[in-house]
């Protein structure tokens, strides 16, 4: 494994012990009704996790950030981004 793999693999590591941290936000934010929060945080979602094999939840969080900003109901996209959080 050359010196990029190892820093790329600890970088997807500590990409996935964050998802419970993750989840917790957003949770959160959506049970107080934050839509900036839940913004930011798909939008960061969104950019990165594919870049960690994790392209289910990019796709997820980048559907949640549309709808949040279309102000149309976005109750059911966070709930399958927490659910794909979850399964880490």
């Amino acid at each position: 494994m050359t010196n990029l793999d190892s820093r790329i693999a600890a970088l997807a590591s500590s990409f996935a012990e964050r998802m419970p941290g993750e989840r917790a936000a957003i949770a959160n934010a959506l049970s107080a009704g934050d839509r900036d929060t839940l913004i930011d945080r798909a939008h960061k979602l969104a950019g990165i996790a594919g870049m960690f094999g994790r392209s289910d939840i990019g796709t997820a969080a980048l559907e949640l950030e549309q709808r949040l900003l279309a102000s149309t109901d976005y109750v059911e996209e966070t709930e399958r981004l927490l659910d794909l959080l979850e399964r880490r």
